[in-house]
């Protein structure tokens, strides 16, 4: 099965693909693969997911996941 990726939410889209992450600084991404496929998503270059699908932060929809990614090189937040 080929890897399907679609993105969202980025408040820019740019050559590349590429796109300018919204004020909370996370990617978010609709991936199909099955489950048990190694992702390996990249922001600026810094690798912010190494995973099974199955296991990044995310819902399952229309036979894929949407995850949240949220970048490694976002500033930190206080809560």
């Amino acid at each position: 099965m080929p890897l399907e990726v679609e993105f969202a939410g980025g408040s820019a889209v740019h050559a590349g693909p590429a796109c300018a992450l919204p004020g909370d600084q996370t990617l978010r991404l609709w991936v199909k693969a099955p489950m048990d496929a190694r992702v390996v998503i990249a922001v600026d270059a810094t690798v912010a997911a190494d995973a099974r699908l199955a296991a990044l932060d995310g819902a399952p929809v229309q036979g894929g996941v949407l995850a949240r990614v949220p970048s490694p090189t976002a500033p930190a937040r206080s809560r």
